[in-house]
């Protein structure tokens, strides 16, 4: 049997499509799958706390959209900057309580 040539992408696929890369692979998945539901989860506290607060709030300003959009990104990455936009508009939100808050 020849050596593999580690640049030619067909061998590498194979090389690369091992029982431990599929490993890791289902464990991004999965730590996708976490995060993004404790990012839910906190979206429901903070809607709880908007609930909970609304009397002692003066209502929300609107917000300055900018549409920045991000390079193309690969997939993980992509995910990745996905959540991390998310837990930003959580922090806003937060931050808007906080700033409406009349107590």
């Amino acid at each position: 049997m020849g050596e593999r040539d580690y640049n030619n992408p067909v061998t590498t696929k194979a090389v690369y499509n091992t029982a431990p890369e599929l490993v890791r692979q289902r464990q991004i998945v999965e730590q996708m799958n976490f995060i993004s539901s404790k990012i839910d989860v906190l979206f429901e506290v903070i809607n709880h706390l908007e609930g909970r607060l609304g009397d002692v709030m003066r209502p929300p300003q609107p917000k300055d959209e900018t549409g920045n959009k991000a390079e193309s990104l690969v997939i993980l990455a992509e995910a990745l900057h996905s959540k991390g936009l998310s837990i930003g508009e959580a922090s806003d939100r937060i931050t808007s309580i906080l700033d409406r808050l009349e107590i």
